[in-house]
């Protein structure tokens, strides 16, 4: 098919005439126009027969619905390029002495398609150029490519075609391992990747991928299945287009997540996390379910009419660990409605018989406050020694009021020798069986 043929070959003359001052007629004929009849055609090396796109699109959020046409590199990775919104122009547009100097190019699948130009055979450095003009739903991430082309006039050339090639300000980005990545949450400049596959010969599948092409220096956010977050930064160089790959496995051993960036050296392994407690530690409670296998947190629920404790793995013997020694840490939640003490807490037995509650949450979170306040610490406590902001301030030996020096008590808990530090879920006047609770960290260790 072909668009606006323009039969003109040679512009006729235009004829001044006008009269001198001496009564004498002169006729002004300017030098005749050649031009030059060109047909140019669009070669992408994609057919309508082979226009496919293999494509699982994210869900959230709806990418825009555009034609593309896949293909695949040497190495069998798959590429998607976009066929539609493109021209094809003349440059520089004074060479065009008829008609317009730009045709719209609808569709790249369709070779069949010519354009003829009526140039100036005179202009030198004319060229024939593809180019996109459609829009994207994002710019600089997007779901394909684009192309480009260009091909100059030579004075011997009628017919020639102008090949779609890959246009060099984009970049691959691929990531592999699609069971050990959790899509809904990995992006690229805060777009989701797109999912497809390797090619694949005879019977064989190909891999799985996550892909996408970015148009600047962009910041990949991957999450594994068990919510490790790897970040990376990718560089871009628009005129040297780069495919980035990342590998992202399940190991046989002890199913441990690997990420392997792209020339980065040495994999980052990721192992499992073990459980924050175990049931061994649990008084009035059991585990329920399976703890998160790359957090360690654990769910637990009531199995008595009372509170529940938590006891730390960590032994303490009479007169040998004072307060200063400890490092402790703590998260747990559990629902307020159902504790009589609204929130988690910690109790500290210290050997002279004092003792003390460390709150997990609440208006008192963070606190270490004497039991003897019952829960309440005024501005009047702090500096009494009754009452600590902070368990660091608890563990202070320069100050008149810190417990620092003293000795940590060797509690019995239920027949259980020689413990401390006891997790508490409400208090024992509280019917917690059936109520579920969830630690996210419990860690009691002595340093020396």
């Amino acid at each position: 098919m072909k668009k606006s043929v323009l039969a003109l070959s040679v512009i006729s003359a235009l004829f001044l005439a006008g009269c001198s001052s001496d009564d004498d007629n002169e006729v002004v004929t300017p030098d005749p126009v050649e031009t030059k009849s060109i047909s140019v055609s669009v070669n992408s090396n994609i057919t309508k027969e082979t226009v496919s796109a293999d494509i699982v699109y994210p869900v959230n959020p709806s990418p825009e619905e555009v034609p593309l046409a896949q293909v695949y590199s040497k190495s069998g990775y798959p590429h998607f390029l976009r066929t539609d919104s493109y021209k094809l122009c003349i440059e520089p547009e004074s060479a065009v002495v008829w008609g317009e100097p730009c045709f719209t190019v609808s569709d790249l699948a369709n070779n069949e398609e010519t354009f003829e130009f009526e140039i100036n055979a005179k202009v030198e450095d004319v060229k024939a150029v593809l180019e996109f003009e459609g829009k994207h739903h994002h710019e600089t991430a997007n779901y394909y490519y684009t192309a480009v082309g260009s091909t100059k006039v030579e004075h011997d050339m009628d017919n020639f075609e102008v090949t779609a090639k890959f246009d060099p300000s984009y970049s691959y980005v691929t990531i592999e391992g699609l069971d050990a990545i959790d899509g809904l949450n990995t992006f690229i400049n805060t777009q989701h990747f797109a999912l497809t596959q390797t090619e694949h010969e005879d019977d064989e599948v190909g891999k799985g991928l996550y892909y996408g092409y970015i148009r600047k220096t962009s910041d990949l956010d991957l999450t594994t299945i068990y919510d490790e977050k790897y970040e990376d930064e990718i560089s871009y160089n628009s005129e040297e287009p780069k495919h980035t790959h990342y590998k992202v496995g399940k190991t046989i051993e002890d199913g441990s997540i690997i990420i392997t960036p792209p020339n980065l050296g040495e994999p980052i392994v990721v192992e499992p996390t073990e459980p924050v407690i175990s049931k061994e530690q649990l008084i009035g409670a059991n585990i329920v379910g399976e703890p998160n296998m790359w957090t360690g947190e654990t769910t637990i629920i009531g199995t008595v009419k009372s509170r529940i404790s938590i006891l730390p793995t960590t032994k303490f013997t009479k007169n040998t660990v004072q307060v200063k020694q400890i490092d402790f840490s703590v998260k747990a939640t559990a629902p307020i409605d159902e504790l009589s003490s609204d929130v988690p807490y910690v109790n500290i037995y210290l050997e002279n018989g004092q003792k003390y509650d460390y709150f997990v949450g609440g208006i008192n979170n963070g606190k270490v406050i004497n039991q003897s306040l019952q829960g309440t610490c005024s501005a009047e406590h702090i500096g009494s020694g009754l009452c600590f902001e902070s368990f660091a301030d608890f563990q202070l030996t320069d100050s008149e009021h810190g417990q620092g020096d003293q000795f940590l008590d060797n509690w019995s808990e239920t027949a259980r020798m020689n413990t401390n530090f006891i997790l508490r879920i409400g208090d024992s006047n509280d019917d917690l069986a059936n109520v579920e609770a969830v630690i996210t960290d419990f860690s009691v260790t002595i340093n020396n």
